[in-house]
């Protein structure tokens, strides 16, 4: 076959005259033949005399690149930015790869060995791990931008030279999930030495073609790169669930393994699949340690490691390319001040910050001293530039405005979707023509393929956040400075003009008041530096609260309505702040905050406070959070989860005690006061433990003993209940036991013949509710004693309570229902609505209101009193960001709490506020002329029939004063309130 590599290169030639004569898109059409001619023939384009392979490859990338930003297509000009640094990457003269981006096409040189760097160790594990027998599943999990999926593109070309267990090992990738199966079926496809036997249509085909390759000596090794994406791309139930059979049905078939790798962040998604399906084949338990293989931070001494490989291996490309011989002494204090703030270095930023060294040329410690004070942030400074280069130079203020609009000014790092950024964008730039929505697409995919922003895939929208806290000082201070110039330059400008026109009434009036000129000139340039300097903070400012502001109302239309409260909070004082700034002298006066900004704050505001009904947010857990419960009088709460810990909040979020000890999961809590401030906490746990703690309430805070501890089942424990000097546990063998305190069984209730999975006393103590996954439930004397055994739901019950009265009973179920029960097992109402697994369910302490909580992420209110329409949603409450756990109502009924897989326990107000209509029937015909508001919260206003109302603030009308025998136009409260 002829070498392609001499015509493309005469194409590159050719080309570069046509940009010339006949212009771009005629010299584009000619690269884009060339290119695609020699990629598909990569292997038979061999080097000449004179002409690299990748040199010639890279040369016709870059005039490409160069065409393209010409023509203003910058995000093809940036793919093709980043198939040039994957040449480089695996030719040698790119020491630190950046971002690794997906070779488009399989004849393209992949990754060199040398690139996985520092994890030779975890491959070498991967290999051992996946020749052992007892290893079906693996979860690779670790943080975004730790090399998860560099490491399994490592290993893939190596796991298809090995022989394990005299077989040939078939790695399969799949990364795309939309629709899983057909990409799933793909891959396979396109994984196998030899064609497919038949084709592939469905699950069973699959299997089927798995059992093919055991048969025939073969090892399949699926691997799910990505695995969060399957939870959001998929989101429907039944295909979600026609997976998880599969994953089961591939667990069991011998010479199968399976990998998942996902952000850590994401790892209790997966317990949806275990609680769907029986993963019998690897002990029910998709998080034990034996299945996960954390992937972590690399150790300074690590980190030192991959540089000398890298940059060793680069200084083996021919002389004049792209060497880069990094010094010793520059490499220790690079790697110092990457590792300076959690002592370790993500692999991510040692690329990134890397390769921004290796543009720079900075080879020495005294090149890198020269960078300042900071070398780190001068070269994030220059890596952002560059960044920011590749989406146009027309598009530059944008970028920095969306990187600004994902910072806040305590330096941290907000998630924000598409909508809130393109809403500030409009904002921001309300005179441009051009369609922010289009530009912000532009910019959002070069931000994310240059690993700037994370992009995180939910529903209803994606959101974006920096990918770490040591960009947002750098964006911000940047932005501040770019502010300032522009107003600088803008004032410069006026400043010439103004300087003109005086030049030219100073020729005219030199004669009669050259001394009056110049004193006038000095005070104008003193009044122009300060109104320089009043206008840049002005701009910042205003920017500032629109940012805030337009954030909150967004927040509020997506449902996330504590965040938009927190937000629109934030924004009112900042305004109060810079408001009550004394002016204590003309040039040291603020600028003031333009009306319009300051109404959209306000209403911002108001309409978060009214609309809102999430009053808190307590955060210190690390995992899911499986249960809470309150103090006898509402004083405090306590919570429990999947980090092995208990934590004792009050209501207003502050921590007041965390306790630690039991080994595993935290499934439920039980506490009752033992004296004024004595209290005994009994927590169950997911290895079978029963803990029980004595709690003293002190000054500053809480004192715990361990009072006793001991074995309730050798099954998990889901459940406790607490009543008096009994207590109630549910295992996942079926059993219900009843201990004393000491931990001595007083008996066992049996009957279910699958894991009890929720139990409960009646509010007297004397009767026991028992739900399982089968379905059924069961309701006991506590002496024992069976009253009645019914089948409740043809899925899993998950949850099952007593009303306060004892009139009901209400069971929740994984068949996304509530029902409610009289006592005798007689099906009163099934409650409909949830579009996921219902958890948990509970009444109100005056029996009145039911509410629920599902894995659809919302909780649902329910009017229970009676009315002619009968049982009604009163309100569904979005708010957590994952699926709602368990909840409690405070004992007075004003407040709810929630846990959540989203690893926060949150609080709402159970009845909304409301807005007291202030009437008066005479205003009909009068109307309204001025209010006013006393500092008691009393209303005042005044009517065109000269008479003044007072209300207090629930609206109640006190007194009509009269006087006037005209229209009142004025009203104020004196500042004691009293007159």
């Amino acid at each position: 076959s002829p070498n392609p590599l001499i015509p493309a290169w005469l194409a590159a030639m050719i080309a570069h005259s046509q940009w010339t004569a006949q212009g771009a898109a005629v010299a584009i059409a000619t690269l884009e033949q060339a290119r695609g001619e020699l990629i598909p023939q990569w292997s038979l384009a061999q080097s000449v005399i004179g002409l690299q392979r990748e040199a010639v490859h890279i040369q016709i990338l870059q005039q490409l690149r160069s065409l393209h930003r010409h023509q203003r297509q910058y995000k093809r000009a940036f793919n093709l930015k980043q198939e040039q640094h994957l040449l480089e990457q695996v030719s040698g003269r790119r020491a630190f790869h950046g971002v690794i981006p997906t070779p488009l096409t399989p004849d393209l040189p992949q990754y060199a060995p040398e690139l996985v760097a520092g994890r030779e160790a975890a491959i070498a594990q991967w290999l051992e791990r996946l020749s052992r027998n007892d290893c079906k599943l693996t979860v690779l999990h670790g943080a975004s931008g730790v090399g998860k999926t560099s490491l399994l593109r490592h290993l893939i070309p190596q796991l298809a030279r090995q022989i394990i267990g005299a077989r040939e090992v078939v790695p399969v990738l799949q990364n795309h999930y939309r629709p899983w199966d057909q990409h799933l079926y793909r891959a396979l496809q396109t994984a196998m030495p030899m064609a497919l036997q038949h084709p592939l249509t469905d699950p069973a085909s699959f299997l089927e073609h798995l059992r093919w390759n055991g048969e025939h000596r073969l090892l399949t090794v699926l691997i799910f790169d990505q695995f969060e994406d399957f939870f959001f791309f998929c989101a429907d139930g039944s295909a979600q669930q026609q997976f998880y059979q599969l994953l089961r049905d591939v667990l069991r078939l011998p010479f199968v393994k399976v990998v998942l790798s996902l952000r850590e962040d994401y790892l209790h998604y997966l317990l949806a699949i275990e609680r769907s399906v029986d993963l019998d084949a690897i002990d029910r338990n998709i998080l034990s340690r034996q299945v996960r293989y954390p992937l972590r931070d690399l150790t300074p001494a690590e980190a030192e490691e991959v540089i000398i490989q890298l940059t060793r291996r680069s200084r083996t490309v021919p002389v004049g390319e792209s060497q880069f011989p990094m010094a010793a002494d520059l490499r220790r204090a690079f790697i110092a001040d990457l590792a300076a703030k959690g002592g370790t270095v993500r692999p991510l930023e040692l690329h990134l910050l890397g390769a921004q060294l290796q543009a720079d040329q900075i080879t020495t410690l005294a090149q890198y001293r020269q960078l300042g004070e900071s070398p780190k942030t001068a070269l994030v400074r220059r890596s952002l530039a560059t960044i920011i280069a590749d989406c146009g130079p027309e598009n530059e203020n944008a970028v920095w405005q969306v990187l600004f609009a994902l910072t806040l000014d305590n330096n941290t790092r907000p998630l924000k979707t598409a909508s809130e950024l393109c809403h500030f964008l409009q904002e921001a730039n309300p005179q441009t023509s051009v369609a922010a929505g289009e530009k912000l697409t532009l910019i959002l995919e070069i931000l994310v393929g240059s690993r700037l922003l994370f992009r995180f895939p939910e529903d209803p929208e994606d959101r974006y956040q920096l990918v770490h806290d040591y960009l947002v000082p750098t964006i911000r201070a940047q932005y501040r400075d770019r502010l300032q110039r522009a107003i600088a330059a803008e004032r410069a400008a006026s400043h010439r003009q103004l300087l003109y026109l005086t030049r030219q009434r100073w020729q005219a009036w030199l004669m009669g008041g050259v001394m009056t000129i110049l004193a006038s000139l000095l005070a104008l340039g003193a009044w122009q530096i300060n109104r320089q300097r009043q206008q840049a903070e002005a701009a910042l400012s205003n920017a500032e609260l629109l940012t805030l502001s337009t954030t909150a109302e967004a927040e509020l239309a997506a449902g996330m309505g504590f965040n938009a409260l927190l937000t629109a909070l934030q924004a009112a004082h900042h305004l109060a702040a810079l408001r009550q700034q004394a002016d204590s002298f003309p040039y040291l006066t603020r600028p003031p905050i333009e009306p319009r900004v300051q109404l959209r704050v306000i209403t911002s505001l108001e309409r978060a406070i009214h609309q809102v009904q999430e009053r808190n947010q307590l955060q210190d857990h690390s995992d899911v959070v499986w249960d809470l419960v309150w103090a006898p009088h509402g004083e405090f709460l306590v919570s429990g989860g999947r980090d092995r810990t208990v934590k004792i909040w009050l209501p207003n979020g502050q921590l007041l005690h965390t306790l630690t000890g039991p080994t595993d999961s935290i499934t439920s809590l039980a506490l009752q006061a033992t004296g004024a401030n004595t209290y005994q906490l009994l927590a169950s746990s997911w290895d079978g433990q029963v803990y029980h703690w004595e709690l003293r309430r002190t000054r500053g805070g809480f004192s715990d003993v361990l009072h006793h501890q001991w074995q309730a089942s050798t099954s998990p424990l889901y459940s406790i209940s607490l009543a008096q000097d009994r207590l109630a546990t549910a295992a996942g063998d079926g059993t219900v036991s009843l201990w004393d305190l000491e931990g001595e069984n007083q008996g066992n209730l049996t009957g279910h013949g699958d894991a009890v999975r929720w139990v409960a006393f009646s509010a007297t103590g004397e009767e026991v509710l028992a739900v399982d996954r089968s379905g059924q439930i069961s309701r006991w004397h506590r002496n024992g004693g069976l009253i009645r055994r019914w089948q409740g739901h043809d899925q899993a019950v998950s949850y099952g309570v007593f009303s306060p009265d004892g009139a009901m009973i209400a069971t929740a179920s994984d068949d996304h229902t509530v029902k409610l029960w009289d006592l005798e097992g007689q099906l009163l109402k099934t409650l409909e609505g949830h579009q996921g697994w219902v958890f948990a369910v509970q009444f109100s302490p005056d029996s009145q209101t039911l509410a629920t909580a599902s894995n659809d992420q919302t909780l649902k209110l329910w009017d229970l009193a009676p009315t002619p329409e009968g049982i009604q949603l009163r309100q569904t409450l979005p708010g957590h960001r994952d699926g709602v756990t368990s909840l409690r109502f405070s004992p007075d009924g004003e407040t709810l709490a929630t846990t959540s897989y989203d690893t926060t326990i949150r609080l709402w107000q159970v009845k909304p506020l409301t807005r007291p209509r202030l009437r008066d029937d005479l205003w009909e015909k009068w109307g309204v002329q001025g209010v006013a508001l006393a500092p008691d919260g009393r209303v005042a206003a005044a009517g065109s029939d000269g008479m003044t109302r007072l209300w207090n603030r629930q609206g109640k009308l006190l007194h009509r004063l009269r006087g006037h025998v005209d229209t009142v136009t004025t009203i104020a409260f004196s500042p004691d309130g009293e007159i």
